[in-house]
């Protein structure tokens, strides 16, 4: 019933399409002129493919180590730059090329430099590809776990979102001081990626018991539970109403746990929430392409309308009547 733009960052800024380096030759004009050579992209190449004697080369050729320092001036456009090496330190994380992750530290590239225009860093590539040797490593030699990008994603959300395969990185980067309850700049927190990504009961129980939130609403009041059950990730949705979660919680349109399971026709859930005392007349007024619905609806109005039959007799029998 809504439109999810940090699902889409979270599975598709770690799929290492960040941002190429945009680059001009030395000839080129213009703010922002970066001046690639044959040696920062063999380098670049390198971190792709893992080929640490090309990294070696590479670099002795003279490929860019050093991160742009010189301050903007109002004055005068900056001056052609070389590309950062925040690319190449990137791509080896979120491969798990430790070796080239390792030689790039050691030759002096900051272990927490971001990316110019989304601000990850290598943590939270290596995060995002589940590679955990690779972020023991960053962590080892001081990357800072709660890091955030410019869309105030962690590397923790990257690695909860992705679920099961990613579960030992999630529970190295808790250990290792991640905030469990940092939210991103819609306000989802990593329980609330994990319910509505993967649904991964294992990384939902864990966060849980290191102590996320779990009745944290997002910006506009979506919570765990009510993005389980919309993604039809049942198993963690029961676990969220067993472990306590609020059932009558709605988002600022009024979309509460019930509805999303009416919405659904996931009857098993619904009288779940019944049975925990959800309101079966409740009412909201949902995001529709963009617009609030003309008028009100209920669970049971959303289930009939989808002939979801099994939904409307539980609500039926639990007390809910039609609108007037």
């Amino acid at each position: 019933m809504r439109t999810r733009s940090d699902v889409a960052h979270l599975l598709w800024v770690l799929a290492l399409v960040w941002p190429g380096t945009a680059c001009a030759t030395a000839s080129g004009s213009g703010p922002g002129i970066s001046v690639e050579t044959k040696a920062d992209r063999d380098l670049l190449d390198a971190a792709k493919t893992g080929d640490l004697e090309k990294a070696r080369s590479a670099i002795a050729d003279g490929a860019n180590l050093k991160p742009e320092t010189s301050p903007p001036s109002p004055l005068r456009p900056p001056p052609p730059s070389r590309p950062s090496p925040a690319l190449p330190l990137m791509f080896a994380a979120n491969k798990g090329y430790t070796d080239i992750v390792t030689l790039l530290l050691d030759k002096g590239v900051p272990v927490d430099i971001r990316d110019e225009k989304s601000g990850a860093t290598a943590m939270m590539a290596a995060a995002g590809g589940g590679k955990i040797d690779t972020v023991r490593l960053l962590l080892d030699r001081g990357a800072n776990p709660n890091a955030r990008s410019l869309a105030d994603w962690s590397a923790l959300m990257y690695a909860a979102g992705f679920g099961a395969t990613h579960f030992p990185v999630t529970a190295l980067l808790v250990e290792r001081g991640a905030e469990v309850n940092a939210q991103n700049n819609l306000g989802n927190a990593p329980l609330q990626l994990a319910a509505h990504n993967s649904g991964d009961t294992d990384i939902v129980v864990f966060l849980l018991d290191k102590g996320s939130k779990i009745d944290a609403q997002a910006r506009d009041g979506w919570t765990a539970l009510i993005d389980a059950i919309d993604t039809n990730h049942v198993a963690a949705a029961k676990i969220l109403i067993e472990r306590g979660a609020n059932v009558n919680l709605a988002a600022q349109s009024g979309w509460t746990a019930l509805m999303a399971a009416a919405f659904k026709g996931h009857a098993d859930v619904a009288a779940m929430l019944i049975a925990k005392g959800a309101d079966v007349n409740a009412k909201a007024r949902p995001v529709v392409d963009g617009r609030p619905a003309p008028k009100p609806t209920t669970a049971l109005e959303v289930a009939r309308d989808l002939k979801h039959v099994e939904v409307v007799k539980l609500l039926e029998l639990a007390g809910a009547k039609e609108q007037q």
